[in-house]
């Protein structure tokens, strides 16, 4: 909205790191609006997102759970994913002389992940999708 209306125009970012970086942004603070059970909660949690940094022993601890070496690769491997450079070493994957064996590794993978995923959220009480609180 902001953009259509010309308060923020993106043609000026001369950068195309910060077109990708307010994008980020604009889809976290939409998640955060449409996540949170009141404005007054969504604005919390937009404060503490991006002032809200305090570190403790406790804060420290719980990083180190929550970061497991399987979580950090996946973060990486979404970071790369995410940027120019994933779509470059994929046009350069399909254009190559195993197009079709890379293609077809790509729709094997991507069912035993579906796969994967399907009996992770069965096997847990907790159901991580959005939809379901309504």
């Amino acid at each position: 909205m902001l953009e259509t209306t010309g308060i923020i125009d993106t043609k000026k970012f001369v950068l195309k790191a910060l077109k990708h970086l307010y994008t980020l942004m604009v889809v976290a603070i939409g998640f955060t609006l449409f996540r949170s059970e009141s404005i007054t909660q969504a604005f919390c949690f937009i404060r503490n997102m991006f002032v809200g940094f305090k570190s403790s022993a406790q804060s420290a601890a719980l990083l180190g759970q929550v970061l497991s070496p399987q979580v950090m690769l996946v973060f990486a491997v979404s970071i790369v994913a995410a940027l120019p450079v994933g779509k470059d070493l994929y046009q350069k994957a399909l254009n190559g002389k195993r197009a079709l064996v890379w293609e077809h590794t790509g729709y094997a993978l991507s069912f035993v992940l579906l796969l994967l995923c399907v009996l992770n959220v069965s096997s847990s009480t907790y159901n991580p999708f959005i939809y379901f609180r309504f």
